[in-house]
Formats: C-alpha cells, structure tokens, sequence
C-alpha cells in the first residue's frame, strides 16, 4: 500500500538533499576522473555534447549545453586552438558556424565516454538486482520536471530571501 505525503516540506527538503548530495558526487567523480584529461569541465561537457550529437551549428551546441552564446564561443575557441574541434562556415549561410570533432577531439571522447561508462557500469552494479528498471524511469521522470520547471528570476531569489 502506498502512503501518502504526511508532510510535503519534510519531502521536498529530503528530495533537495538527495538531489544535493548526488550532485556533489558527480561533481567529484568529474574532477577527480575527467580533469585528468587535460580539459575543463565545460570543455568535457562540450566535446560529449558533439561526439554524441556529431557536427553541430554553434547556436544548437549553444542551446544544449544551456549557454550563452558568447561563452560558448569561448569554450569552443580554446578547443579549436587545442586541436579538439574544427569550425566549418554553413555553404548556403555563412553566418552559421558548425563545429565537430577532429581526430584529436574523437579520440578524447572516447577516453571520456569510457571513464563515464565504467563509472556509470560501476553505479548501476550496487543497485539490486531487477531495480535498474524503476531507478531509470524515476530518473527520466526527474528530468522531465527539471525540463518544465522554470529557473527563478532573480527578482524571485531576492523576494525568497526577505520572506
């Protein structure tokens, strides 16, 4: 029998210290396993982000790793001038800028892609058996409310604050 909520708040802090906590982990798991890499976190974030999508314009990359455009820019020149990425203009407008891995950038994210993938195998082996299953569809759902749930402006952070 399921039971409800006795008490929401009592949830909702629990579900942001867990939330916290996971965070804080991977967050180490990244420094301490990807740093070795010779990049920055963004720069591991943006070269995972075309391995896997393949060669993207810069205000698609732009818009999946949540970034303005002029910071991603940023990121990306230092990864052209590392050897990771190349700039190509579009044929039919040049305006638009594609980006994709070179040798350098595909041989990266595939050192990367396994140290993710043996941590993630790593993670998925201390859940019980025939769970997997509950924990992804619990996961996916997560997302799709992170995906709906606006940022709060900053007048709503300083309001949060005086109350």
């Amino acid at each position: 029998m399921v039971h409800p909520s006795l008490d929401l708040d009592t949830d909702v802090q629990e579900f942001g210290e867990l939330l916290s906590k996971m965070i804080r982990s991977f967050v180490a798991f990244e420094r301490n396993e990807i740093f070795c890499c010779g990049v920055t976190m963004s720069q591991c974030s943006t070269i995972m982000a075309i391995g896997k999508e393949g060669k993207m314009t810069m205000n698609t990359l732009s818009e999946w790793m949540s970034l303005a455009t002029s910071t991603m820019t940023r990121i990306v020149d230092n990864l052209v001038r590392d050897g990771y990425i190349e700039r190509t203009q579009d044929d039919q407008d040049r305006r638009v800028v594609h980006v994709s891995l070179t040798e350098k950038g595909k041989e990266l994210f595939q050192v990367i892609y396994r140290i993710y993938h043996e941590y993630h195998q790593r993670i998925v082996n201390n859940i019980p058996a025939g769970e997997l299953h509950k924990v992804v569809e619990s996961l996916q759902m997560l997302r799709d409310a992170i995906e709906k749930t606006p940022l709060l402006d900053q007048q709503e952070q300083i309001c949060a604050k005086e109350t």
